[in-house]
C-alpha cells in the first residue's frame, strides 16, 4: 500500500484521491502514535505529507520503507527537543 504514497502525496494540493488519503491516514497514525514528533497544532495534514513528500525528493534513492522515511521526516521538521535539566 505505501509503496506509492510518496508520487500520491506529490498531489495533496489536488483533489484528494484514495491513494493520497490513504497515505495521509498512514502519516496521522504515524504521528498519533509517535512520542518524539511535536507537530504544532496549527499544521494540516496536507503541509505533513507536503513535507514528508519533500523529504523523499530530496533523498533520491531511498529504499527504506516508506512509514520509516514518513517518521524520519516528521522528526526532522518537527522535533520535540529534548528538555535539559538543571
Amino acid at each position: 500500500m505505501t509503496a506509492g504514497c510518496h508520487e500520491a502525496l506529490k498531489r495533496t494540493g489536488q483533489l484528494q484521491t484514495f491513494d493520497a488519503s490513504m497515505c495521509l491516514g498512514v502519516l496521522k497514525g504515524l504521528h498519533y502514535l509517535s512520542k518524539d514528533i511535536c507537530i504544532p497544532p496549527a499544521i494540516s495534514l496536507g503541509q505533513i505529507g507536503e513535507v514528508v513528500s519533500q523529504y523523499f525528493d530530496s533523498r533520491a534513492g531511498i529504499t527504506r520503507d516508506f512509514q520509516e522515511t514518513a517518521l524520519d521526516a516528521m522528526r526532522s521538521a518537527w522535533p520535540c527537543g529534548a528538555r535539559k535539566n538543571i
